[in-house]
């Protein structure tokens, strides 16, 4: 049956809802299916401006849209995200997905007005990332995939054709649109994300080659502003080419004033209307522990916690009040204001927005702690809680946050062993990953408000949250082989030994110590550790295959250098063994010299690795042989957590255990300044990042069970060894 490509309506909700559905897009993902409402509010939310649909008269066969937000970020007014790109299996290898690119971008070009398109996307998507390439979109040179697990792609092709028709007042835009099509693009089926992007004069551009079959041109496109610097063309009618257009980079945002506060913090807020509230440390950078964006109207502009495209440019007033400190926050041409109290001695903070009559304000307040608890406070005063690992606890619909029901609590609560804080509030809340919560006027012109109290007491847990089980006592159970339910005595030797070198091949180095056997590769990562018949972790080098978002994975462990891990756009990155640090040879007592790793046994089933990347960010990355979705037992500010397999999560602890495929558990300490792992727990498989600013010490440990890891950690939390 012939498949119509046209104009999504609204009466198509309800099919669009089928769509997402049964290809397990969005919260399908995770077993909630969408209504046809609950699409209303994702486009309401969203600000989606575009969708074309695949019709073949009886269901919708796929889908693409144009947003302002993505669900973490918000465009420039200038710009789109690409998203809800979604067909049917069966016709994932017909023309479909040509045909709705081509519609969405030639519908783009009609209405003009928008000159950049971006999508974030899993480069380890084999099917939609090479066509996301293939129709122009490219990517910074060395980008990699941010916490999420996405690369942002840009496409500067309708600012270029509409530049191109502005320049050629006898091009008809109507015809021009009819032509473009995903495969004007002159590029293979298998090209690097950056590809064509690079350094000239001092800026960053890309060459966009293009062949309309009666026209083949370059365009050289500043990448960053998407701007055209010149045009080379080299078949066809010649064209005039267009003068630069006037595209101006955002001015930095700057702090207007930052407010003292109790116990060492203070509230800040910067120019463009983004609120942070920091911790002061002595000798390092203030800590960020929530930042929150101008709050946005509904159906106007998309909420945003990572960037913010809509630069505000705000007004700070002192307003004189003799019970608390008071500040007023304006944006012209706005529809909604601030204001920001301190009250009870800097113990208290108070954010209000206030829309105008006929708007819903959005605001999108997000908890950046890293290790961290959070707990929230039902309707009958019952608080349940435990460690923040975002897509269990905070529950993580992605993309689709508004789509979720409110939430069903009254105040909530966070800590990370330093600083807690309580949180009430006023108007619609909804969880989401990390929101703290968001929230939304009840109705057209009602406020919304966000109260934080510093210095807030742990408050008494009586429900864990759902996969998620306080440890007390460690469980007996007896790991895949073993003959008795007897627990052996837990014997842990700590002290380093060298690793034998017993063969070289190229690169390739076979270690061994004890029941241990390693390969390394020197210029990858360590290729596959053995303790006696446990396999601990492997790769399959010198093949590559993809793994979670990382396009290719040769080792089962490799250390390389990281952004810093607290940057509001980015977070902890994925980064392949391509990037990996040169493996040196240990010597005892002695550290690694900086961009280099080494490795040392720690007895008979025991492992140092130690790096020192010279970096922001020290990472140590390795894939536990757990052979599938893992089992955890995880530290988090002195208390131990046993989580439950099987839905996908991610977060920041102090130490964990990782049961194998055989039954043993991986027991991974790390040590170094801010040492921390980050945890991504996926249906295929675990990675864990070990992170330091700074040089970075990883032990890990190979116990009998995971009732002996939970005694490794329980001793760990106390300072001493098991």
């Amino acid at each position: 049956m012939a498949i119509e490509v046209r104009t999504y309506t609204d009466a198509d909700a309800g099919a669009l809802a089928d769509l997402l559905n049964r290809n397990a897009y969005g919260p399908a993902e995770f077993g909630t299916t969408l209504t046809a409402e609950q699409v209303r509010q994702v486009f309401a939310e969203r600000r989606i401006t575009e969708c074309i649909v695949g019709d073949d008269g009886t269901e919708l066969r796929g889908c693409i849209a144009l947003a302002i937000g993505s669900g973490r970020r918000a465009a420039a007014p200038h710009e789109r995200f690409a998203g809800l790109f979604v067909i049917d299996d069966r016709y994932r290898n017909s023309m479909l997905a040509g045909k709705l690119f081509r519609e969405v971008f030639a519908d783009r070009i009609r209405a003009g007005g928008v000159r950049t398109l971006r999508i974030e996307a899993n480069p380890a998507n084999v099917r939609a990332f090479p066509l996301y390439l293939r129709v122009g979109f490219r990517a910074r040179p060395g980008a990699r995939p941010d916490e999420d697990g996405y690369v942002e792609l840009v496409s500067h092709l309708p600012g270029v054709i509409d530049d191109l028709i502005r320049a050629n007042p006898g091009a008809d835009v109507d015809e021009v649109a009819v032509k473009l099509n995903w495969r004007m693009m002159r590029a293979g089926r298998d090209v690097d994300p950056a590809a064509g992007v690079v350094v000239r004069d001092g800026r960053l551009v890309v060459d966009y080659p293009i062949d309309t079959g009666d026209l083949e041109l370059t365009a050289v496109v500043d990448h960053e502003l998407g701007t055209v610097l010149a045009l080379e063309q080299t078949s066809g009618t010649p064209i005039a080419s267009p003068a630069e257009a006037t595209v101006s980079a955002p001015e930095p945002c700057s702090e207007r004033e930052r407010i003292a506060l109790a116990d060492g913090h203070a509230l800040v807020i910067f120019d463009d209307g983004t609120i942070e509230l920091h911790r002061n440390e002595p000798g390092r950078a203030p800590t960020v522990l929530l930042r929150e964006r101008w709050p946005v109207a509904l159906g106007e502009d998309a909420p945003a916690v990572r960037r913010q495209g809509h630069r505000r440019r705000i007004r700070v007033h002192e307003v004189t009040d003799a019970q608390a400190q008071r500040w007023q926050l304006v944006a012209d041409d706005d529809a909604v204001t601030r204001e920001v109290r301190i009250g009870h001695e800097g113990h208290a903070i108070d954010l209000v927005t206030s829309p105008n009559r006929d708007v819903v304000a959005l605001t999108a307040p997000w908890v950046t702690m890293r290790v961290a608890e959070h707990a929230l406070r039902d309707d009958g005063g019952e608080w349940r809680g435990g460690p923040v690992l975002p897509g269990l606890w905070p529950n993580d619909w992605g993309d689709f946050e508004a789509a979720r029901e409110p939430l069903a609590a009254t105040a909530a609560w966070w800590s990370d062993g330093i600083t807690s804080m309580r949180l009430g509030w006023t108007g619609i809340a909804r969880a989401d990953s990390r929101s703290a919560p968001a929230l939304h006027s009840a109705h057209p012109g009602a406020e919304v408000h966000l109260r934080i109290e510093l210095g807030a007491e742990t408050p008494p847990l009586t429900t864990n949250p759902e996969g998620l089980h306080r440890v007390t006592a460690a469980l007996r159970r007896r790991r895949v082989g073993a003959s008795s339910t007897a627990e052996p005595a837990l014997v842990v030797d700590t002290a380093p030994t060298r690793l034998d070198t017993v063969a070289e091949r190229g690169t390739v180095r076979e270690l061994h110590y004890g029941e241990q056997q390693l390969r390394v590769a020197t210029d990858a990562g360590l290729i596959d550790w053995r303790v006696g018949d446990t396999t601990v972790l492997r790769g399959p080098y010198p093949s590559a295959t993809p793994f979670g978002s990382l396009a290719t994975r040769r080792t089962g462990l490799w250390c390389t250098p990281l952004a810093a891990r607290d940057d509001a756009d980015q977070g902890v990155e994925w980064a392949e063994d391509r990037e990996a640090l040169r493996w040196t040879e240990a010597t005892i007592g002695t550290g690694p010299q900086p961009g280099s790793w080494q490795l040392e046994a720690l007895g008979a089933s025991g492992l140092r690795v130690r790096a020192d990347a010279a970096a922001a960010e020290t990472a140590i990355h390795l894939v536990p042989d757990t052979g599938g979705a893992g089992e955890f037992v995880i530290s988090v500010l002195g208390r131990r957590w046993r989580v439950d397999p099987g839905h996908p999560w991610r977060g920041a602890v102090d130490a964990a255990a990782i049961v194998l495929r055989d039954g043993r558990a991986l027991v991974l300490v790390p040590t170094g300044a801010r040492a921390e792992l980050f945890l991504r727990a996926m249906t295929t498989g675990v990675l864990v990042t070990a992170l330091a600013a700074g040089p970075l010490d990883l032990r890990m440990h190979v116990v009998e069970s995971r009732a002996q890891a939970e005694r490794f950690l329980a001793s760990a939390a106390r300072g001493g060894e098991a």
